[in-house]
C-alpha cells in the first residue's frame, strides 16, 4: 500500500527505518514523498522511539530535501519570472 507524505524528515526517518521512499513532484510542482513500502512497520518502530544512527538520520533527511530542490529545479517551480533561482 501506498502511502504519500510532504515532510522530508519524517520521509528521511522512514528511509533510515528501512521504508523504500520515492519523490515526486505533483503538476502544481509542490514535492510528495511515495512511501511504497514499509509505511506501517517503519511508522510503528517511529512512534516506539526506536533507536537509529543520528548520523544516518542526518544524511537521509539531506537526501529527501535535496530531492525537494532537484524536482522543484527542473520541473520550473523552483524558478523566478526573471530566471533566478529562488
Amino acid at each position: 500500500m501506498n502511502n504519500f507524505s510532504d515532510d522530508a524528515i519524517q520521509a528521511g526517518i522512514q528511509k533510515v527505518l528501512g521504508a523504500k521512499i520515492i519523490p515526486f513532484a505533483d503538476p502544481n510542482g509542490k514535492v510528495w514523498f511515495n512511501i511504497e513500502q514499509g509505511n506501517d512497520e517503519t511508522l510503528a518502530k517511529l512512534y516506539s522511539n526506536q533507536k537509529i544512527g543520528a548520523l544516518d538520520a542526518l544524511e537521509a533527511i539531506k537526501g529527501m530535501r535535496q530531492a525537494i530542490f532537484a524536482l522543484k529545479r527542473n520541473s520550473g517551480n523552483g524558478r523566478r519570472e526573471d530566471g533566478y533561482n529562488r
